[in-house]
């Protein structure tokens, strides 16, 4: 019940402030979601990914946050050490869009 009711607060949030969506559904939503699932099946640490990536740990918490796009390199960077594939983030696009109930752009 308490997750049915967090949802319905993120839904209310949007309506109430248009354009907040991608926030929420957004790609940069589902590529962080995406990289936590990944990154804590691993067992590591934001700081042991962001040692393994080259790149500083506040990038790493920025991206699984969701709501900044990273750059192209950086992202590059986490797929390759979390062994990501394109397959993997479509597959896992389409689990969000599910789950969510939202239509997540492409």
């Amino acid at each position: 019940m308490a997750k049915l009711n967090k949802f319905n607060a993120v839904k209310r949030f949007i309506n109430d402030f248009p354009g907040t969506e991608s926030l929420f559904f957004g790609e940069a939503a589902v590529k962080g979601g995406l990289i936590t699932n990944r990154r804590t099946s691993l067992e590591y640490t934001q700081e042991e990914l962001a040692e393994k990536t080259g790149l500083p740990a506040e990038r790493i918490y920025l991206a699984e946050g969701g709501a900044v796009e990273l750059d192209k390199s950086e992202y590059e960077k986490i797929f390759s050490t979390l062994k990501i594939t394109e397959s993997d983030i479509t597959e896992f696009r389409t689990f969000f869009k599910k789950r969510s109930g939202q239509l997540v752009p492409q």
